[in-house]
């Protein structure tokens, strides 16, 4: 799946693990275990297509939002374990692979933001992720998904050509297959890239290779600079094809087009944080270096179509 590393831009600091979640058990790189997912549902018939009140970075506050979301986190409140469906941070041994939670030393707006940290210094392993959580019904009818949300890019893996993932939208389990569409950051060195990604996997029984569809890279955004980002998924036929997808940063469009692949008809889950980490290259010799990316100002909307 996707990937992680890290170059300092300010200071470094040292995480204290001491008070994190020892973090679920996860099937696969990328997905987590089918605990808690909800039954399948028909939309929300109270949700509002168009209307909705644009709101300041500066001032947002989940309250603000008119109409209400289907999911709001602005991390002024509760701890993220008890505002998510899960917190994944994986590997946990024989050290924590990173840290993610709330943070006083940043925001965009109120006093707290989420940051999620892929520490150093980890070894070889099958997969590495650092990510908030949260499922959704199943789509049983034609929607808009929506996703916005602030993001700064604050240290990235000093190494070319690395790596990692800040959002990720998936259907399905391993065991089912699934869709995947990412925001993929890539590593060139002092600064970093960003591009969408569509991945299909299959059923884990399956015969049939993984297909990946990869878009344009964008030299936006700046490290250290608070950016907004808004996903959209039209699912006009959430069982199939035809489907369309757009991804933008400020006013730089990385996507906006039909999706490579049919929608499979299972869960949906949105994964922010550092969710994956290229660990392909790293070794014993070579060890994983850091990634760190804050949010602000996190919501979903799923409107009927």
């Amino acid at each position: 799946m996707l990937c992680a590393a890290a170059i300092l831009c300010g200071c470094t600091s040292s995480l204290n693990f001491d008070d994190l979640s020892s973090g679920p058990d996860v099937e696969d790189p990328g997905i987590v275990a089918d605990a808690a997912m909800p039954d399948a549902i028909a939309t929300d018939a109270g949700s509002v297509d168009g209307g909705v009140t644009a709101v300041d970075p500066a001032t947002f506050s989940c309250a603000s939002i008119t109409p209400p979301a289907t999911f709001c986190d602005d991390f002024e409140g509760e701890v993220p374990e008890d505002v998510w469906s899960d917190v994944v941070i994986a590997p946990m041994t024989p050290m924590p692979a990173g840290a993610i939670r709330q943070d006083t030393r940043d925001r965009r707006a109120g006093t707290r933001s989420l940051l999620a940290v892929a520490q150093e210094g980890i070894g070889p392993s099958s997969w590495f992720s650092i990510a908030a959580v949260q499922t959704f019904p199943r789509l049983l009818q034609p929607a808009r998904l929506t996703s916005e949300f602030d993001m700064k890019i604050e240290q990235i893996d000093p190494r070319p050509d690395q790596l990692a993932m800040a959002f990720q939208l998936i259907f399905g389990t391993q065991a089912e297959g699934y869709n995947q569409f990412t925001l993929q950051l890539e590593s060139r060195g002092v600064d970093v890239s960003t591009r969408f990604v569509q991945n299909d996997y299959p059923a884990s029984d399956s015969e049939v290779d993984p297909r990946s569809e990869f878009g344009q890279p964008s030299s936006s955004p700046a490290i250290n600079q608070w950016v907004h980002v808004t996903f959209r998924l039209e699912a006009t036929n959430p069982a199939g094809g035809g489907n369309r997808a757009f991804l933008q940063i400020d006013d730089r469009v990385l996507f906006d087009g039909p999706l490579a692949y049919d929608l499979r008809p299972l869960t949906p889950q949105i994964e922010i944080g550092v969710p994956w980490v290229d660990s392909t290259q790293i070794t014993e010799q070579d060890r994983s270096r850091a990634w760190r990316v804050r949010f602000d100002n996190f919501l979903v909307r799923i409107d009927p179509r």
